[in-house]
């Protein structure tokens, strides 16, 4: 009986050892089990989390599309607006020349005034001789030396003068724009000293545009004292450069035995007739002043000179050329043989009115001839002169003008 309760207590032990281990055994797998969800869970997680940040950026994207578009919209529309201002540049370059050609080719004549560079620009400026009715205005002198241009004859180191010049030129086209302003080079004292080789005048001719340029003068005058065979070169190289470029010449008349008139630089040197022949040069203005002339029927202090030297040129001058009759304005802006005295040894000189009655007249007679087409109206040494030594105050200009530009020599 003892026996049987103690086989009967030990199975039951060993039973309730059994259950305590399995419960053990049981609680260890759910843990692991939860372990596995808690992994599950957490991966799952950072996926969805993932794929959000990725629908983000795809909207981002969408959205810096849309905005690349607008910029590309913008930059057609600033297209469009330059392509605009391209056309009205276009349409400003085709007035000017239109005008430009207009002036150079116009049938009216010209009132030319010689303007020194060393006087009072202020009280004698470009545009209180236009203001008297000069309507083409020579600075005299600029400096050609060597390929070197200049608006001055002296040092560049002049710096003042040039100013005043430029100030001058704007001023006068400011307020008179069909005004012309040429450049000229030589005088008595002579500022024209070129190179002559064939590459120092294709430099000097490079750099007398470019000077021109910067002051907006619209040519070149030659008023070559000394012998040369530099201007027709010279002027053959300019027009090349600029087609557009006003050429003028003054030179002195001169006869030859026989009674032939001729254009001298000085002496018996025929050194513009190169220029002349070819068409290089747009007017001639005649220094019909300060030589006697044994060989000629007139001297030039006779009222029919001015008719007769026009006659001895039209005949060899290209019709191209416009003839341009010069006279002082002044009656001692040259010596005794000019127009201003009856005679080349007088010492009493002619009324302003008488001189500008004579010379008018002659210009009528010029005119109605069969070659006064080619006529181009009047000069003046110098404006200066005029200004300040006759009265009243530029009273050859004011008296000559309306008859030398529009024909009105009543």
């Amino acid at each position: 009986m003892k026996k049987t309760i103690f086989v009967a207590l030990f199975l039951n032990i060993l039973f309730v050892s059994w259950r305590c281990s399995s419960d053990s055994s049981v609680d260890n797998l759910d843990t692991d089990y939860n372990t596995g969800d808690t992994d599950t869970d957490t991966d799952t997680d950072t996926d969805t989390d993932t794929d959000s940040d990725t629908d983000t950026d795809t909207d981002t994207d969408t959205d810096t599309d849309t905005d690349t578009d607008s910029d590309t919209d913008t930059d057609t529309d600033t297209d469009t607006d330059t392509d605009t201002d391209t056309d009205t540049d276009t349409d400003t370059d085709t007035d000017t020349d239109t005008d430009t050609d207009t002036d150079t080719d116009s049938d009216n004549g010209v009132m030319v005034g010689y303007w020194p560079n060393w006087v009072d620009m202020d009280k004698f400026s470009m545009k209180n001789a236009a203001a008297a009715g000069y309507n083409v205005l020579v600075i005299a002198f600029g400096r050609l030396n060597g390929t070197v241009a200049d608006v001055v004859p002296w040092s560049t180191t002049d710096a003042q003068v040039a100013k005043d010049i430029k100030q001058n030129i704007t001023d006068v086209k400011s307020a008179y724009p069909d005004v012309k302003v040429i450049l000229s080079f030589g005088g008595s004292n002579n500022t024209y000293t070129p190179g002559t080789s064939d590459s120092q005048l294709s430099t000097a001719a490079s750099n007398i545009i470019a000077l021109l340029g910067e002051y907006n003068i619209d040519g070149i005058d030659f008023d070559i004292e000394v012998s040369t065979t530099t201007i027709a070169p010279l002027s053959s190289k300019l027009k090349a450069l600029d087609p557009g470029i006003i050429i003028t010449a003054a030179p002195q008349l001169n006869f030859k035995k026989g009674g032939d008139m001729i254009l001298v630089s000085s002496g018996y040197s025929e050194d513009y007739n190169d220029a002349i022949s070819q068409g290089l040069l747009d007017y001639i203005f005649l220094q019909e002043y300060n030589t006697i002339f044994n060989e000629a029927d007139y001297f030039v202090n006779d009222p029919e000179f001015i008719k007769y030297s026009f006659d001895k040129l039209t005949p060899w001058v290209p019709s191209s050329v416009k003839i341009v009759a010069g006279f002082p304005a002044w009656y001692w802006g040259a010596n005794t043989a000019s127009i201003h005295f009856e005679t080349h040894n007088s010492g009493t000189p002619r009324a302003i009115t008488e001189v500008v009655s004579i010379i008018s007249n002659q210009i009528k007679l010029i005119r109605n001839s069969t070659t006064g087409t080619q006529f181009g109206g009047v000069m003046a040494w110098c404006t200066s002169d005029d200004g300040n030594s006759n009265t009243p105050a530029y009273a050859f200009s004011n008296g000559l003008s309306d008859c030398a530009i529009n024909n009105n020599c009543n």
